[in-house]
């Protein structure tokens, strides 16, 4: 899920939250939260004045419990977010 709102800031800011109860390990929380602020840089998001909160929930992602030993799930975590990230991107930019 992403929650975005404006900022004065003049750049985009990220937050992002992966809940112990979805990955349970701590390596696998960081190497999810790794993928989502790659893809926060790769898709030229810090341009745009938002602030965003991404928080990890499996039923939207469909990304197993355990990124760590599937390397498909991480693509399709990457695809995920590749799509959410160029919407916001698309949105953000019709509207202004």
């Amino acid at each position: 899920m992403i929650k975005l709102r404006e900022n004065n800031v003049g750049q985009g800011r990220i937050a992002i939250a992966v809940p112990k109860r979805i990955l349970k390990s701590a390596v696998d929380r960081n190497r999810v939260k790794r993928v989502i602020r790659e893809e926060f840089r790769l898709h030229d998001v810090r341009q745009l004045p938002i602030d965003m909160l991404v928080t990890l929930r499996a039923q939207i992602t469909g990304v197993e419990v355990c990124p760590r030993t599937h390397k498909r799930d991480n693509h399709r975590l990457r695809q995920t977010l590749m799509l959410l990230l160029g919407d916001v991107s698309q949105r953000f930019n019709s509207l202004a």
